[in-house]
């Protein structure tokens, strides 16, 4: 994963998939950076999202709704994910 880009959200009271633990996307995105990618490897946490992060994310509700000490979700999804092409 650390040839493509990563940009992960997760919601902080997902009880499926604990965000902090050892499958969530917090320590998954530490992991993935530090194998030095090209790009570094993000990660939003919606502090009052549970399983369902997806949709505020694919429908821009979400934008700086994230923990502070995460990435926060500050540009539209969709013009981050068409600023990389596979090479």
């Amino acid at each position: 994963m650390r040839k493509i880009p990563v940009w992960a959200f997760h919601g902080a009271k997902d009880e499926l998939v604990i965000a902090y633990d050892n499958f969530g996307s917090v320590p998954m995105v530490d992991a993935i950076n530090k194998t030095n990618p090209k790009v570094k490897a993000k990660v939003t946490v919606y502090p009052l999202a549970g399983h369902d992060g997806w949709t505020r994310t694919y429908n821009g509700t979400g934008m700086f709704q994230g923990e502070k000490r995460f990435d926060q979700y500050d540009m539209n999804i969709y013009d981050w994910l068409l600023q990389y092409k596979k090479e």
